[in-house]
């Protein structure tokens, strides 16, 4: 496999630190890995989910006073957090000046401040190459965790109705969660020590991407294909092409011979705008944002129903009478915190990709070529990252804590990066 970095990445406690921190410090970290196993299983975190989170942010808060100040943070991924910030601030702003506290206010807790905590967390506790090799596990678990639950939804269905029901949200809201687990199970198949672990995670690939595409969201469809495509950029592996070429033939073809019609073939048929999108969720979300293009309205779906439906009495162009959403991550942040706001987000997610591949190239020639676990792992982020984000958020609503968790993920393996180019340049 090449080149390894074993013991490259070093923890960042102090010498002197006590035992208290210690302990405290691996709990946190615990804390951690269980919301990650739990983080996909689900469309949306459960409410002890984000109690946990809150939790572990307050111990954390206190091993942060008991470590003392930390490392040098490296210039790019400072470039990065301030952007974050940057939306951050923008979202915060726009709620406080708008109606989100009326109309969204535990939403905004829940789905937004909450989530927020989660690149915090990670940087501040997953700093040795161990803990990073836990985590990724734990994110390949949390992948097969929610395949292993959509398979028997499916099992499930069969023998209660025969087949597969024609309610297309059953499996559809699981779209983005699917999406980014698929880069990790990708990650597994190359990365894993014992081969019969490699074989399942190969065996689950074809399997994930029958799930997306049985969802029926060409945003998800999208969504994997990218992140296919930039392991075979990346790896430039014939043999993960034949695999993927054939995996993928074969999932097209049971898809299309068990699920309903209307989920791929209709979807197909129908073309780009089956959903309203041009004059019934982009297009009214677009228009809104323009009208208040600086802050916009601040954050929440209740505040955009609200001022959907009070505009929709003198819009005869918007196809839908009662809002559906804005289908779209970057506009529905547009709405939300105005065009500054989306500027940010587009911003950071090139710089994060650039950031990214650029480190995934130099690992991957210093290893004189060969792919080792920082090359697989930074490729397995920036597929899922944007893949779901940048590809998929096109054309849904997504969940900030996904968002949160990337993040993140993205900023410790930076870290990780950067040092082990500079230890072995």
């Amino acid at each position: 496999m090449g080149k390894t970095y074993e013991g490259v990445i070093r923890s960042v406690k102090g010498s002197g630190e006590r035992s208290w921190v210690q302990y405290a410090d691996w709990l946190v970290f615990g804390g951690i890995v269980l919301l990650t196993v739990t983080l996909l299983r689900y469309p949306e975190p459960r409410s002890a989910w984000r109690l946990v989170v809150l939790t572990l942010a307050l111990v954390s808060l206190a091993v942060s006073f008991g470590k003392g100040r930390s490392a040098n943070v490296p210039p790019q991924i400072v470039r990065l957090a301030a952007l974050y910030a940057g939306i951050f601030v923008a979202v915060f702003a726009a709620s406080i000046a708008g109606s989100t506290f009326e109309l969204a206010g535990r939403q905004f807790g829940n789905d937004f401040l909450i989530p927020s905590l989660l690149p915090l967390l990670l940087w501040n506790h997953v700093a040795s190459e161990r803990r990073w090799q836990i985590l990724m596990y734990a994110m390949a678990f949390a992948a097969i965790v929610l395949i292993s639950a959509n398979f028997l939804q499916y099992m499930r269905e069969w023998q209660q109705f025969g087949g597969i029901p024609t309610e297309i949200m059953l499996h559809r809201k699981h779209a983005v969660n699917l999406v980014f687990g698929l880069s990790f199970v990708i990650w597994l198949g190359f990365s894993a020590n014992k081969s019969w672990v490699r074989w399942i995670a190969w065996l689950l690939v074809p399997l994930t991407i029958a799930m997306i595409i049985g969802t029926g969201s060409r945003g998800a469809w999208l969504g994997a294909t990218f992140v296919t495509a930039i392991f075979g950029v990346v790896t430039r592996s014939r043999i993960y092409g034949i695999v993927l070429s054939v995996g993928f033939a074969i999932s097209l073809l049971a898809t299309l011979a068990i699920v309903p019609s209307e989920f791929v073939v209709a979807r197909i048929q129908q073309g780009f705008d089956t959903s309203g999108r041009i004059n019934g969720t982009w297009g009214p979300a677009l228009e809104m944002a323009m009208a208040h293009p600086l802050l916009g309205y601040g954050f929440g779906d209740n505040v955009f129903h609200h001022e959907y439906n009070r505009l929709v009495v003198d819009r005869e162009s918007w196809l839908f009478k009662t809002s559906m959403g804005a289908h779209s991550f970057p506009l529905a942040l547009a709405f939300a915190a105005g065009f500054p706001a989306l500027i940010l987000f587009v911003i950071l997610m090139l710089a994060l990709a650039i950031a990214v591949l650029r480190s995934v190239r130099r690992l991957d020639l210093l290893a004189n070529g060969h792919a080792d676990q920082w090359v697989f792992s930074g490729t397995a982020l920036v597929a899922g990252f944007v893949g779901a984000y940048g590809v998929m958020g096109l054309f849904e609503n997504l969940s900030w804590t996904l968002f949160g968790q990337s993040l993140g993920l993205v900023l410790v393996w930076l870290r990780f990066a950067e040092a082990a180019i500079a230890e072995c340049a």
